[in-house]
């Protein structure tokens, strides 16, 4: 199981957004895939499973995206576990997502920690 730390600062030059996700009644989960960058534990968007409530959020979710907080509440310092729980745990169908979108397209791979995610 991994356990480690998720940094809230970004990494790169980026802009912030706030992204917001509504699921429907029939959306199972919210259809991202989470992930890192190897040497950098920063959560990070890797996919986002088309037809998903994350797919049809405003303004739209890209892989490589940072997840800085859920619904307010800071991804600094979670583990990979900790982090997940804050989308499990959100009560109700919206999510308010605090992102970090780097302005330099990373290259680098995002590998996953754990599948399904969220």
């Amino acid at each position: 199981k991994m356990r480690r730390g998720f940094s809230s600062a970004p990494t790169e030059p980026n802009e912030r957004l706030e992204v917001v996700v509504v699921r429907s009644l029939r959306d199972e989960g919210w259809g991202l895939d989470l992930g890192e960058i190897a040497g950098d534990t920063t959560l990070r968007v890797r996919e986002i499973l088309p037809g998903s409530a994350a797919a049809r959020a405003s303004p739209a979710l890209v892989p490589g995206d940072e997840i800085l907080s859920v619904n307010g509440v800071s991804t600094f310092g979670l583990d990979f576990a900790d982090a997940l729980d804050l989308f499990r745990d959100t009560s109700g169908l919206v999510a308010r997502l605090g992102v970090a979108r780097s302005v330099a397209a990373s290259t680098e791979p995002i590998a996953a920690a754990t599948r399904p995610d969220v």
